[in-house]
């Protein structure tokens, strides 16, 4: 279980699907829609981690999550064996109703996932998490998303306002359309303080999709793989392969999910 004294969390990035980012965020690391630098990624494309608590049925789910992001991209999650834990993916599980993950690897630092085994155990919540271990921030904080999306800020809980912030494009090493269908985008009614009331609202074709926690959308593939060709290239010299994404199902919910750019926004009202 989650330790109840943890002295590094203060001074690391946070995100999450339900919970908040730590206050100080900004003051130690570089957010960006995939981490900008190699400071961050993990090495050799290898994720290891351990399981800081006993849930079979959970780990099982935590496994298909795993897996579904190896079939597509060149990344690998292995036990974290005999590895000192500053090098490897803590996952721990907890009773408070969060599913929360670090962005990047955080080494010397130490670098975890903090899960509520009930609320969290949902393989494409799991998927979103593990994203943000490998590097990616959320979709809707590009610096281009007011062409896409409206906050509406009065409907954004108050401790949850820093989910909802823009990055630079400085930060983002991989060009992509904006994806609505992104596995990293929350729905329209995410860390809303009222019931009912939107906090991001767009064109209602749009909405159909935002917010899906199902799988990696085709972008969320293509981004991961060429993430990982960034590091590869420079590091390993190597091109990151994969024939699965060539032949991936395209799901009819995820065919909308690159919209024009210059599409005329329709503010939604909030019931």
């Amino acid at each position: 279980m989650w330790p109840k004294k943890i002295s590094f969390i203060s001074t690391l990035l946070l995100s999450s699907g339900i919970c908040w980012l730590v206050p100080n965020y900004y003051e130690n690391t570089r957010p960006g829609i995939i981490i900008a630098s190699n400071q961050w990624m993990w090495p050799n494309r290898t994720v290891p981690y351990m399981h800081m608590f006993k849930d079979e049925e959970f780990i099982s789910v935590l496994d298909r999550a795993m897996k579904a992001i190896e079939k597509e991209t060149c990344v690998r999650f292995v036990p974290c064996g005999k590895r000192n834990i500053t090098e490897c993916l803590l996952i721990y599980g907890t009773d408070e109703i969060v599913c929360q993950s670090t962005v990047g690897r955080q080494y010397p630092k130490k670098s975890f996932m903090l899960l509520n085994l009930r609320e969290c155990k949902i393989e494409g919540l799991l998927q979103h998490e593990l994203l943000h271990t490998l590097g990616f921030q959320h979709e809707h904080s590009r610096p281009d998303r007011d062409t896409f999306i409206i906050i509406n800020w009065e409907n954004v809980r108050e401790n949850a306002a820093q989910n909802f912030e823009k990055y630079p494009w400085s930060l983002y090493p991989v060009n992509a359309p904006y994806d609505y269908g992104s596995i990293m985008h929350y729905s329209e009614y995410s860390f809303n303080k009222y019931r009912e009331r939107r906090t991001l609202t767009t064109f209602k074709e749009a909405a159909r999709v935002m917010g899906q926690r199902v799988s990696m959308s085709p972008w969320d593939i293509t981004k991961a793989r060429l993430y990982m060709t960034i590091l590869n290239v420079a590091v390993l010299k190597t091109i990151c392969r994969s024939t699965s994404f060539t032949n991936a199902p395209r799901k009819e919910t995820f065919a909308k999910t690159n919209f024009p750019k210059k599409a005329a926004l329709t503010k939604v009202s909030s019931n």
